[in-house]
């Protein structure tokens, strides 16, 4: 596999909801949350936890080859150990009582595919805290969607390429990029906007789609999606066979994020 040369790009067909040039960022990163980072230097002097990552336990439906874990099953090295729901939702009682707003739940696999995940939603909404969720959405239906939206869930989906060729090989699964492509449409028909719960896109930058990364910047600016792309670092366990194939350099890292900023500051009128 090798970076694809524009012209190869698939050419994606917006719905009526395309919005370009909404969207008011200052820089290129994930969800930001003002109040959060006005209170962010109050908060460490009063050694207060303001958001958790939550590493949920189960498998994946995907096999992703920048993978950290076992792929398609569940990892036998987590380095999160394992809790039982009561536990989950005893340690997050107590972190929002003490003044934490936000959990962040991802997992060794998928995290919807945690048996008593929705549980676990309700019970961090009823308790007042925002929740943020990183799916791969390969289970993704326009139902789904809703009901994140309906919950007031914020959501990092998956894609990480612009052609079905390259996605199904980054995710070692053929059709993956047909169904995590209409997951993102399915989120923002169900209320995704910057006016209510956010939608971020995650894509690992990599060999493979290199060349279509801009164009996937402007993708998600075009449409109020949060871009949100990560450098893969190495497996803790070093057996993952693809990891040379994919690395891209340091110059040629810099150098994309030399251009994005360009994009966002001539195109969007962005600026740091």
């Amino acid at each position: 596999m090798s970076g694809c040369a524009d012209s190869m790009l698939f050419t994606p067909e917006y719905p009526d909801i395309k919005r370009k040039n909404s969207l008011t960022f200052s820089s290129p990163s994930f969800i930001i949350d003002c109040p959060f980072y006005e209170n962010a230097i109050e908060a460490r002097d009063r050694i207060q936890c303001q958001e958790y990552d939550l590493l949920l336990p189960g498998p994946c439906n995907l096999h992703c080859k920048y993978c950290f874990s076992e792929w398609g099953k569940e990892p036998q090295n987590s380095p999160c150990p394992k809790k039982s729901f009561d536990d989950i939702t005893d340690i997050i009682r107590q972190n929002i009582s003490a003044g934490l707003r936000k959990v962040r739940i991802k997992s060794n696999g998928e995290p919807t595919l945690y048996p008593r995940f929705w549980d676990l939603i309700d019970f961090i909404n009823l308790h007042g805290g925002q929740t943020e969720v990183y799916t791969n959405s390969f289970n993704n239906t326009a139902e789904l969607s809703r009901m994140f939206a309906a919950k007031n869930v914020n959501i990092v989906t998956k894609l990480d390429a612009l052609t079905p060729e390259i996605n199904d090989y980054l995710t070692g699964v053929t059709g993956s990029f047909t169904i995590q492509y209409k997951a993102v449409f399915n989120f923002i028909e169900a209320g995704y906007t910057m006016d209510g719960p956010k939608l971020g896109l995650h894509a690992i930058i990599c060999k493979q789609n290199y060349g279509q990364l801009p164009r996937f910047w402007r993708f998600c600016r075009d449409l109020d999606i949060i871009p949100y792309f990560q450098i893969p670092a190495p497996p803790p366990n070093r057996n993952n066979p693809y990891f040379r194939e994919l690395c891209v350099d340091r110059v040629a890292i810099h150098k994309l994020f030399e251009q994005i900023l360009r994009i966002d500051k001539e195109e969007y009128g962005n600026s740091c």
